[in-house]
């Protein structure tokens, strides 16, 4: 390994040689292949005697076996998740305290060989650009241990020394001066400790095994020296795999260690001899006096006793259990086995593996490039390729320290890295099981098998993020271009674009940034999709299941926008204000939700976006699955339906009642009991209906098992007018309680034969109209789920996190599976940067038009006598209400006869001042809002005209695309012509965004920070009219040479578009950061 330091290993091979049984012809050494390796001096017959390694638990460096173990037992944590006493916390703290001890641990030899100031430092603590470099990849799961974990076991650490000071002296690493500050401040005023902490933490991780139920996780000495390999290929076929397993008896009593013993599984069973004697030792010196002298001199005396019978004991135990009668019991002991013997028949180095291989024969089927059964060397390690590329970054780097720092993270990975990835991925998430009695892995002759490998790791835990980042499909790419195959090879010379894709892909990897990321992920999908289109699904259709695996894209990508504003900003490139939107690998699944589709929204609000279709077949068909393969007796598929919404689709629930009382769930759900179901189309002559007292010479009539025939249309029209509620139908008769199958209500909907009037096609589960209308029942009956408000949509969204405690003062922008964004609080589209009251406020104002109303009060007056408003269109104060008549001064409103002549009014009173102040007012606020809602209502309108141009712009694109092909250029790829609907995308969301400035604008108070929002506002409105005014000259009918204006305009699209991203998230950041501070305000 290549963290062993060399110069230890002999005081190492001592240690093994006092306690543990090393084999004799086994040589430690420099690896070739970095680091220190075992070697065998010659051949080693694996029938004969294939041990090579046997340690004594009793030995291994674990909390159970260190003189500590008390203390990390009485030591009560303040976090409840960090126990010291067990697992890798334990492990942790008793390796530091061991260290301490110098040459005084058992264990000091084999300590002094681990290199704990490696620059190999954790992953969560590399720097930003190098773990960018992991980024969705399947390497990325090493970056499991967040850094607030590692402060926060670094602060129960401190606290455990400084606790137990008086008993032990506090190791170097964990002596701070105040070990009461604030995890923030202790991690800011002591961070090159805290590092040193978390190499510490990464060296452990890296070497410990599982070993049993007493020991949990330990350090076992030399058995982390092997040299750690990924099996090699040739030409598709394994050549060189792992030598040796590590093998533990894990089935031991987790209170004594013991195989066989007295302990039951909730406690120790007391003994009772034991008890006998205890009583006795109580007892004899209460016998001997009353004086309080005596008692304690004969309790010292029999402790003194005791004390040298144990001496004795330990005496004689020490004489009859020597080494080899402790290596004699193997299910004491922990083994290193050869499995495998090198092709090397002299010297040669014995490998472990933390890699092996994943058959692709399934990827190629999927993607069309292979249609045949699967092939066990058809393979491709992805780790292999993944570093390959690494090392080539690696070469490129002119700086020799960066190449150095770099090349030890790439051995990190490589010798210790895989093994992180076992501790947190469960067996049963493997993409191939080995221990499957039908497993047909040619390849595979470990069945009992524990150790996950790295290519065996699914790819179904990965976010498949809709903010444009790298998805599942981008390593199954990844995989098809390095794997050498033939088929494959045939296949991928005909696509034009194959070189780019390459060059994308290897520039990915070696160095990227965000928006090439993104832009490469458009490649990608797009490169799968053309090859799907090209290759029909009979082609990839596989009788394999595949299903822990996800190679799946957006179907989506390319789709045109819907005229509306509740446009997703998702597939923008480069301008969704959203954080990566992520799922959790486990949280939502086993509640019918596909994890896939979680997703985070703006303010980290959980949402599962719906189709009908979609939420029928999870949470009603998938139950109605589970069920039948329960094989319940005698129940026919509508019988389990009808059930299990009986149950409110619990399946469990049905379980239950069914096996306590099989007929009385019969009788409650309406079927039959102790007799099948009977239920029938049937055509008969000369049928009366009592329904509608029709007598029909020949009709369709329908009966459920009771009989009870009705005609069709009177059926009809009865589950018409039952379904709206979402619940089991009944027979139409009132007293008759047995249920209508979903399958027969489906076919009262199904077209007909006209001659014969008989139903002759029947859709799927997932469209019946019964359980449309009891999924749409739920939707509307539970708060968590949201309909979209777009018109026309009929999706939409679940609330995953609990829906009270969303942070309604973020706007909480959720969007639908037709990716329309909208307010889960108003229900608005997306109205950022405003608040939502300030939304619903404005559309109000707009909708009632209640600013007409003051223009109406300050240009017009009331007639006196009528009421009816009257503008003054001439210069005469004498009005005639056309009205009713009534002749009056326009000045007082007063009678007009009161008046001396026509031109002036000797009744002015002051309270016409007052009058006019009040109407100059409603002048200006009318202006005013006339002044926002102008701006509001052009750029509205101007999204509509977007809309109208997006959808020309795939013609645009077409005729850009023809002319770069007959001017030379052979390969095109997907970034050549993308930019043009990203910038429009860009364009939409600029407008958006303003449109919604101008609401914001309106309510908002004058202070400094209102000029610095303005100047945003005003940036962001001058960039998106500069880049509308290019697509303007584009797509304008005059323009003859489109192709032209694009190519002269290319870049500065390019760079417009990006500026528009960038001027809309500043204003809105800015916006919402300033309001949280109260720097900006709303009138009241």
């Amino acid at each position: 390994m290549s963290s062993t330091l060399s110069s230890k290993v002999e005081p190492l091979k001592n240690w093994l040689n006092k306690n543990s049984f090393w084999r004799e012809d086994l040589i430690i050494k420099e690896s070739p292949y970095g680091g220190i390796g075992v070697f065998s001096q010659g051949p080693i017959d694996i029938e004969e005697d294939p041990l090579l390694l046997r340690i004594p638990k009793a030995n291994l460096l674990a909390p159970k076996n260190s003189y500590i173990y008390n203390l990390l037992v009485d030591y009560e944590p303040e976090n409840p998740d960090i126990i010291l006493s067990e697992g890798m916390f334990g492990l942790v703290i008793t390796v530091i305290y061991e260290l301490q001890c110098h040459d005084s641990s058992p264990w000091f030899e084999y300590l002094q060989t681990i290199d704990f100031n490696n620059s190999q430092i954790p992953v969560c603590l590399w720097d930003t650009v190098d773990k960018d470099n992991l980024k969705n990849t399947q390497l990325d799961l090493l970056n499991f241990l967040d850094p607030q974990e590692l402060i926060d076991f670094y602060v129960e650490a401190i606290r455990f020394a400084h606790k137990n000071s008086d008993t032990l002296p506090i190791p170097s690493i964990l002596n701070i001066d105040n070990p009461d500050l604030s995890p923030k401040l202790l991690s800011e005023k002591h961070n090159d400790k805290l590092i040193e902490f978390g190499k510490v933490i990464q060296s452990v991780i890296s070497r410990a095994f599982s070993i049993d139920n007493y020991y949990q996780l330990a350090l076992v000495p030399a058995a982390d020296l092997f040299n750690h390999l990924s099996p090699k290929t040739k030409d598709g076929k394994v050549i060189d795999r792992e030598n040796i397993h590590f093998v533990c008896d894990g089935t031991v009593c987790e209170v004594c260690g013991e195989q066989e013993c007295d302990h039951e599984e909730e406690g120790e069973v007391v003994d009772d001899d034991d008890d006998d004697d205890v009583d006795n030792i109580e007892q004899e010196p209460r016998k001997s006096s009353d004086d309080s002298e005596s008692i304690t001199s004969i309790s010292m005396d029999y402790i003194y006793e005791m004390e040298q019978d144990e001496l004795k004991e330990i005496a004689v135990n020490g004489a009859d259990h020597d080494l080899a009668n402790e290596l004699s019991d193997s299910s004491k002991c922990c083994d290193v086995v050869l499995i495998r013997e090198p092709q090397e028949q002299h010297e040669f180095e014995i490998f472990n593996s933390y890699g092996n291989e994943l058959s692709n024969a399934q990827l190629l089927q999927k993607y069309g490039f292979i249609d045949m059964d699967d092939n066990p060397n058809d393979t491709c390690l992805l780790s292999i390729q993944f570093f390959k590329q690494l090392k080539t970054l690696k070469e490129k780097l002119g700086n020799p320290k960066k190449a150095k720092e770099l090349d030890q993270k790439i051995e990190w990975l490589e010798e210790i890295g895989y093994e992180l990835i076992n501790e947190i991925i469960s067996a049963e998430d493997m993409e191939h099981n080995h221990d499957e009695e039908d497993c047909q892995d040619e390849s595979c002759d470990q069945k009992d098998a524990e150790v996950i490998f790295p290519e065996s790791w699914p790819l179904s835990i990965f976010v498949k993020n809709i903010d444009g980042s790298c998805s599942p499909q981008t390593y199954a790419i990844l995989k098809l271009i390095e794997l050498k195959h033939p088929y494959f090879v045939q296949k991928l010379e005909a696509i034009d674009n194959e070189k780019i894709l390459i060059k994308n892909i290897q520039k990915y990897l070696l160095n990227y940034t965000e928006k090439e990321l993104k832009s490469f992920n458009k490649t990608v999908s797009n490169w799968c999709k053309n090859r799907l289109q090209k290759y029909p699904d009979s082609i990839r259709s596989s009788k394999h299941n595949d299903d822990n695996i996800s190679f799946e894209y957006d179907d989506d990508v390319d789709n045109d926008e819907s005229e509306i504003s509740f446009v997703s900003e998702d597939e923008n490139d480069g301008n969704n204000l959203e954080p990566p939107n992520k799922k959790s690998k486990s949280t939502y699944n086993g509640n019918g939700v596909d994890d896939d589709s979680v997703v985070a929204g703006f303010n980290g609000t959980i949402y599962r976006p719906w189709t009908f279709e979609e939420f029928i077949e999870q949470r009603f068909l998938n139950p109605l699955k589970k069920l039948e393969k329960v094989h319940l007796n005698g129940c026919t598929e509508d019988d389990l339906l009808i059930m299990l919404q009986y149950k409110k689709w619990n399946s469990d629930e049905v379980i239950n009642s069914f096996f306590e009382s099989h007929d009385k769930l019969m009788e409650k759900c309406g079927l039959p009991v102790g007799k099948p179901s009977n239920n029938t189309f049937e055509e008969v002559d000369n049928y009366d209906c009592f329904i509608c007292c029709e007598s029909y010479p020949k009709t369709t009539v329908y009966s459920l098992t009771c009989g009870h025939q009705f005609c069709f249309s009177c059926y009809q029209q009865y589950i018409g007018n039952e379904i709206v509620r979402g619940e089991l139908i009944t027979c139409m008769d009132p007293e008759c309680h047995y249920t209508i199958p979903h399958r027969d209500i489906d076919q009262f909907y199904a077209p007909k034969d006209k001659e014969k009037n008989l139903i002759v096609t029947v859709k799927s589960l997932s469209s019946n109209p019964l359980l449309h209308s009891a999924a749409r029942y739920l939707v509307n009956s539970k708060p968590k789920y949201t309909h979209c408000p777009a018109t026309d949509c009929t999706s939409f969204a679940e609330i995953l996190d609990d829906f009270k405690n969303v942070d309604l003062s973020r706007v909480p922008i959720i969007g639908c599976s037709e990716h329309h964004e909208f307010c889960f609080n108003c229900k608005y589209e997306n109205h950022l940067p405003c608040p939502c009251w300030v939304s619903k406020r404005w559309i109000k104002k707009c909708n009632d038009d209640s600013e007409t109303a003051h223009w109406i009060d300050a240009n017009t007056h009331s007639c006196p006598k009528c009421y009816s408003s009257i503008e003054k269109n001439g210069g005469c104060n004498h009005m005639t209400c056309q009205k009713c008549k009534y002749e009056f001064c326009w000045v007082c409103l007063k009678d007009w006869s009161d008046h001396r002549n026509n031109y002036s009014c000797n009744r002015f009173r002051d309270s016409r001042v007052e009058d006019q102040i009040r109407k100059n007012r409603s002048r200006q606020t009318l202006e005013r809002y006339l002044h926002f809602y102008k701006r509001y209502f052009i750029h509205e309108n101007s999204m509509k005209g977007d809309q109208r141009i997006l959808k020309k712009i795939d013609d645009v694109t077409r005729l850009y695309m023809e002319d770069r092909r007959e001017n030379g250029s052979t390969y095109l790829s997907w970034n050549d012509i993308q930019f043009l609907p990203d910038a429009m995308k860009s364009l939409q969301n600029g407008r958006k965004t303003l449109k919604w400035t101008y609401a914001f604008a309106y309510y908002l108070s004058k202070s400094n920070f209102s000029d610095i929002f303005e100047f945003n506002q005003d940036f962001l409105n001058r960039t998106v009219e500069d880049l509308s005014e290019i697509f303007e000259k584009i797509m304008d009918k005059r323009n003859k040479n489109k192709v032209g204006t694009i190519l002269k305009n290319k870049a500065k699209i390019i760079n417009l578009s990006e500026l528009v991203n960038a001027r809309r998230t500043t204003l809105i950041e800015s916006a919402e950061e300033n309001l949280q501070k109260g720097l900006l305000s709303f009138q009241p």
